[in-house]
């Protein structure tokens, strides 16, 4: 073998040992490129989930928020329309205490009125009065007799009407009624037929006669004709 093949197989060799220690130092290189980057992609994952999981309970929160912003709205909403309701209630109720005071001031003038016809009416009585003092009243004497002390009876006028008194009072209290007559006899005895009151104020009529011994009595008038076995 000859000093070239030596050297040519040397420089082979070596080429070859300095080529695979190339591709080893390459082949290494790329092992630490490729772990480098699953470590990158790694920690991209993790970054990227955090965010998602943060992003994921910022839109909870605004979910939440947005319900209650809506819950809020309705609230107010109503709140609105409960005062618009109290301002149309109190606008009634203004409308009614002003018609109520336009009638209290109504009253009061004619309150005022009535208290100015008033003073005028106790004035003119007072006159009246005053005038009366020097006025002797007569009073208007009666045709019939006291039964008891002779004096001839007076009219007097009481709650009930006219009635007869004795102008004797206090010495003597003899009063009558004033007996109502009609010019047509009793048809049942011939006696004097009286016009007398009921309580409500209806006239009737009966024999002087009743109950001692006369029955007649009735609503209406007796008449000339009326038959007097009826």
């Amino acid at each position: 073998m000859s000093v070239i093949t030596i050297i040519i197989a040397a420089a082979v060799a070596a080429g070859i040992s300095y080529a695979l220690h190339i591709f080893d130092k390459e082949s290494n290189s790329m092992e630490k490129v490729r772990k480098y980057a699953d470590k990158r992609q790694s920690d991209f994952d993790a970054y990227f989930q955090a965010q998602e999981k943060k992003l994921s309970a910022a839109q909870t929160e605004i979910d939440s928020q947005q319900m209650r912003a809506v819950a809020a709205v309705k609230r107010l909403e109503q709140q609105i329309s409960d005062f618009q309701k109290m301002t149309d209630n109190l606008k009634s109720d203004s409308e009614a205490v002003h018609k109520i005071e336009e009638r209290i001031s109504a009253y009061d003038s004619l309150l005022k009125e009535l208290l100015q016809m008033t003073a005028s009416v106790e004035e003119n009585l007072e006159k009246v009065e005053k005038e009366l003092e020097h006025v002797e009243m007569v009073e208007e004497v009666s045709d019939v007799k006291c039964e008891k002390c002779g004096r001839m009876m007076v009219y007097k006028y009481g709650k009930f009407g006219k009635f007869l008194a004795c102008p004797g009072y206090p010495e003597c209290k003899n009063t009558k009624a004033i007996v109502e007559t009609v010019d047509v006899p009793c048809p049942k005895c011939g006696g004097t037929v009286q016009v007398r009151r009921a309580k409500n104020k209806k006239k009737y009529y009966i024999c002087e006669n009743n109950p001692k011994s006369c029955d007649y009595i009735s609503w209406n008038k007796p008449t000339k004709n009326e038959d007097k076995n009826k």
